[in-house]
């Protein structure tokens, strides 16, 4: 393998980042749930980066994770895991999600519950329903993974290669750019466009990088 983006990288920097978004937004008064699957390794990074945030700048800070499975996704478990959750620690007042799927159905089940107001939902790796969350009130913040980007970098490794040169940004580019999107009409606008941020100008700069029109 000669070049990965999106990795490892990202997710400590992305997880470091909301660790520290929570911090500045609570004014040092966050007691965090992270929703998460520890099956996978990169969510893993993930929160292991938030949590290792969150303890060397907030001291009144405190974290727990609630570790529940990909069939508990599946089948519509997690509003409900979430709910018992945080009627068992009415102290939890943020909620973080470790990946874009894994809140469908959180806001609205606390909401019927009467939780909603008691938290502040956010999260890494947005898809469109969190994004439409944002417009709607519901979540507060979620972190970009820039998909497309990634696939230009893709592709410009392979020409790299083909020509026989080192990928000596390899390690500095797979760490994605990360933008965090709180306001509804930025929301709006990343669905308008398919529902993935991208650096502006992207596609120009990566064409006049190869010389091509």
């Amino acid at each position: 393998m000669y070049a990965q983006f999106g990795d490892e990288g990202l997710v400590q920097k992305s997880g470091a980042l909301m660790a520290n978004w929570a911090i500045q937004d609570s004014g040092g008064s966050a007691n965090i749930l992270i929703a998460t699957i520890s099956l996978f390794p990169i969510l893993v990074a993930e929160a292991d980066a938030f949590e290792a945030e969150l303890a060397a700048n907030c001291a009144d800070c405190t974290v727990q994770t609630l570790d529940h499975t990909l069939d508990d996704l599946i089948q519509g478990k997690v509003p409900g895991l979430v709910s018992d959750r945080l009627q068992a620690d009415p102290s939890i007042n943020y909620v973080f999600f470790t990946f874009g799927d894994n809140p469908g159905g959180v806001s609205a089940a606390l909401a019927e519950v009467g939780l909603l107001d008691q938290v502040t939902l956010f999260g890494q790796d947005f898809n469109t329903a969190d994004l439409q969350e944002i417009i709607d009130g519901t979540h507060a913040v979620w972190s970009s993974q820039p998909k497309a980007y990634a696939g230009w970098l893709a592709i410009d490794a392979a020409a790299r290669l083909s020509l026989g040169m080192e990928l000596t940004e390899e390690r500095e580019a797979a760490a994605l750019p990360i933008v965090l999107i709180e306001d509804g009409a930025k929301a709006q606008e990343i669905i308008d466009i398919g529902g993935d941020w991208a650096p502006e100008g992207m596609a120009d700069a990566f064409k006049a990088l190869w010389g091509v029109g």
